[in-house]
């Protein structure tokens, strides 16, 4: 009981100190929700990988270690370095197999969870997009009859340049699970139903960054259009 009791001790303590990392500066009292939700996934990435990384490598250092709490303290620690690295796909090459297996049926949740929030992110980003160009049409023509100001329409464009940026970074986000997706294929340490698997998951993320940034080159079109107003 006293090993059980040190070993959920040790992975509540790096799992809160993982998740502490994604605090910050989140002032976002006039964003949209599909905004916040931009922000969030482009702002928030490195420090999920980080928590996951953390509970995979304390499965690891369960199964590799006598000492089961210290184990567990310290293969979360190198994990969640790794999964701030967007390394956090690729299967461990422990010396024992039972540690690959059971880190990669964690990843495979991980897996599952990121391709639905890939999909809505790039919902979000659609929707942020389509307002800010009707936004900034309509300004325009109110600009151009008199009842809107340049500085006006300037504001709203510089707004829809900041989405953008966060979608510039959801994009490399995205592509970086891409990559690591296909380091964890490339590997050779898993089975072929799990490549197999991987392929079809990383083939819907390469899908998601394709509408992904085709949304960001359409709203920079229509910003840069506008440039100098």
């Amino acid at each position: 009981m006293l090993k059980k009791t040190r070993i959920a001790s040790a992975l509540m303590l790096v799992l809160f100190s993982a998740a502490c990392t994604t605090t910050g500066d989140q002032s976002s009292q006039s964003l949209s929700p599909q905004q916040q939700a931009l922000r969030d996934y482009s702002s928030d990435y490195t420090a999920q990988g980080a928590v996951a990384g953390a509970a995979v490598g304390c499965l690891a250092g369960l199964l590799l270690s006598d000492n089961k709490a210290v184990g567990c303290a310290a293969g979360a620690a190198a994990g969640g370095l790794a999964g701030g690295s967007a390394g956090y796909y690729v299967a461990q090459r422990q010396g024992q197999a039972g540690a690959a297996s059971a880190e990669y049926a964690v990843q495979k949740n991980k897996l599952e969870e990121d391709v639905a929030q890939a999909n809505r992110v790039v919902q979000a980003s659609a929707d942020v997009s389509r307002d800010a160009q009707a936004d900034i049409k309509q300004l325009q023509r109110q600009v151009a009859s008199g009842q809107a100001s340049k500085g006006q329409l300037a504001s709203r464009v510089q707004e829809a340049e900041r989405d953008r940026a966060n979608m510039v970074k959801a994009s490399a986000s995205l592509q970086e699970k891409i990559d690591s997706l296909q380091a964890g294929i490339n590997g050779g340490t898993i089975s072929k139903s799990d490549i197999a698997y991987m392929r079809t998951k990383r083939a819907q993320l390469v899908a998601e960054k394709q509408k992904l940034d085709n949304t960001i080159n359409d709203l920079a079109g229509v910003t840069a259009g506008v440039a100098g107003v």
